[in-house]
């Protein structure tokens, strides 16, 4: 074998064994995967100019639930928001420019306040809140800008109760209102000398008080509410009862609000502090029963028809009752209910609106106090 066979085939032999070296000791080629991008684990939203926040930064976890929202707002301040595994509030802060604390406050897994406290941007305190020793109720307290106490309120978290007191600037009793379930029960107001004028009630449907008041008992589906006028020593003015019309069906039973609106169902006048008489209205404010209370306890009852004409006249004494009819108008009309016994429903509100209406305007005064500051 000459030379250069010999070196042909001692190449040859090196092609195969880097050959086999490669095969062996190459990569396995994997099968090809779709790039499924990761979930963000935070956006930023833009809020509106009206809302007085520039931004919110959402984080959330490696599922994509929302857990904390950070605030920057149109002051520069920041702000803070925690929130549960379900995604309700559970901690909110928001800070000054700063950095120091301007609010704080902690939520049950309910959502319901549970303490904290809030500086306006003057830095005087707005409102504070704090719960018992066991956490079975908590306390609130909303300060006017010289730091006398607008409202106190108690809430009991197991009842669902709460309890509240308004007072003026001046520092007389406003209103004192009840709730449950958020929803008022009682309202009572006060006048400028902090003396009591009305007293509203939600009444249940099988009060005694309704049923002993026969001729408001089938007045609209059922009276709802009590309001009680008060003379300036106290003495019951007149009562007005306010119950729903009945222009739309409606079943307790049914998921939906009463669709019908409040009307007022009847009106009792007092002097001296006892009933004198009483008055069943429609929805048009006309009389369809008047019943006038004597001294001795009898009642005098004229029932009329939508003209006002009187139809049947009852007279109930402790010994019975006697009736008579006509339908020739032979006993007469009812006369017109004193406008003065008709007058509005108050706002049960008035309280807080105005005081919202007060920190409005404060809150621009203070805006405006703090950009002459920073201007050069």
């Amino acid at each position: 074998m000459n030379l250069q066979s010999a070196l042909g085939l001692s190449l040859a032999g090196v092609s195969l064994i880097c050959s086999i070296g490669f095969l062996m000791h190459s990569p396995q080629v994997r099968e090809p995967k779709p790039d499924i991008p990761a979930a963000p684990s935070s956006y930023i939203e833009k809020m509106p100019s009206s809302s007085g926040e520039s931004y919110r930064i959402h984080q959330l976890n490696a599922k994509g639930k929302e857990t904390m929202i950070r605030i920057k707002y149109q002051d520069s301040s920041d702000g803070l928001l925690t929130l549960g595994p379900d995604g309700k509030l559970t901690c909110e802060a928001h800070y000054f420019p700063d950095g120091m604390l301007r609010k704080w406050a902690s939520y049950d897994v309910n959502g319901v306040l549970r303490s904290g406290r809030e500086l306006r941007a003057d830095r005087t305190l707005l409102w504070e809140a704090k719960s018992n020793r066991d956490e079975s109720m908590y306390f609130l307290r909303v300060y006017w800008p010289d730091g006398k106490i607008f409202q106190r309120k108690k809430h009991v978290f197991k009842t669902q109760t709460g309890e509240s007191s308004y007072y003026r600037a001046d520092g007389t009793l406003w209103q004192q209102s009840t709730t449950v379930a958020e929803r008022l029960t009682i309202v009572k107001q006060f006048d400028e000398q902090g003396r009591p004028r009305i007293i509203k009630t939600r009444m249940p449907k099988d009060s005694p008080e309704i049923k002993e008041t026969e001729i408001f008992a089938n007045a609209g589906p059922w009276p709802v509410m009590k309001v009680e006028h008060l003379k300036e020593d106290g003495q019951t003015d007149f009562v007005q009862w306010i119950a729903y019309s009945a222009r739309h069906y409606w079943d307790e039973s049914m998921i939906t609000p009463n669709p019908n609106p409040l009307m007022l169902a009847g009106v009792e006048e007092f002097f001296n502090g006892k009933a004198i008489g009483r008055y069943q209205l429609d929805s048009d404010q006309r009389i369809r029963i008047i019943e006038e209370v004597h001294p001795d306890g009898a009642i005098r009852r004229r029932h009329a028809d939508r003209k006002g004409k009187i139809f049947r006249e009852d007279m109930i004494t402790p010994g019975g009752l006697s009736s008579q009819f006509d339908y020739s108008g032979a006993l007469g009309k009812v006369p017109a209910v004193d406008s003065r016994l008709l007058i509005r429903l108050t706002d049960d509100f008035i309280p807080t609106r105005r005081f919202n209406e007060g920190e409005a305007v404060l809150r621009e005064a203070i805006a405006e106090k703090l950009l002459s500051k920073e201007a050069p």
